[in-house]
């Protein structure tokens, strides 16, 4: 009996030795994977704020392009826009001088026709004067003073 008990307790410490044993097997990996883990997150979180940096920069330089883009676009489009709000306004008032141009050449072309009517009047009057008498008597009544 006594042999069974020493074989007993030798079996027991065996497997203590052996539970021990693997216990610090995996007590030492499991540290060793915490530390793997950390460093892995804490690159991550670096690659993280990296990445945010760079998007971060990347969206500023986006912004500015397009901030700058769209100033450009729309001076040139506020410079056409001028150019055609001139270009409008001159062809309105090309239109409204060629109007008064119009209706002053009319205005002239009529005084000139009432100038020759006029003149072709005296010309036909003058035609239809009678004759002066044959002695070269010629009447001319006195004017009357009042």
């Amino acid at each position: 009996m006594e042999l069974d008990r020493f074989a007993q307790g030798v079996a027991s410490e065996e497997t203590d030795k052996d539970f021990d044993r693997a216990q610090s097997v995996y007590t030492t990996n499991r540290d060793t994977s915490r530390g793997n883990y950390a460093e892995t997150l804490a690159g991550y979180g670096a690659n993280l704020d990296a990445g945010r940096l760079n998007l971060a920069g990347t969206t500023g330089v986006y912004d500015r392009t397009y901030g700058a883009q769209r100033d450009a676009y729309g001076d040139a489009r506020s410079a056409a826009s001028d150019q055609t709000n001139i270009a409008n306004a001159n062809a309105q008032g090309q239109d409204e001088f060629a109007a008064l141009m119009e209706m002053y050449r009319a205005q002239q072309q009529a005084e000139r026709e009432a100038e020759a009517a006029r003149q072709n009047e005296a010309v036909s009057a003058m035609q239809r004067r009678p004759m002066g008498r044959s002695l070269g008597f010629s009447y001319n009544p006195m004017p009357v003073l009042r």
